[in-house]
């Protein structure tokens, strides 16, 4: 089972690949509005 599908391009696949996924690579989160998601982008 995985817990996590990633569709990327290969340049991004590339980047994993070599750094991992870091926090600062996340530059949006596309979602609904409101709901769940502010309880992660919260203070």
């Amino acid at each position: 089972m995985q817990a996590l599908c990633i569709y990327a391009g290969p340049r991004a696949i590339a980047h994993l690949a070599h750094q991992g996924l870091q926090s600062a690579d996340i530059a949006a989160i596309p979602a609904a509005a409101g709901g769940p998601k502010g309880l992660i982008l919260g203070p």
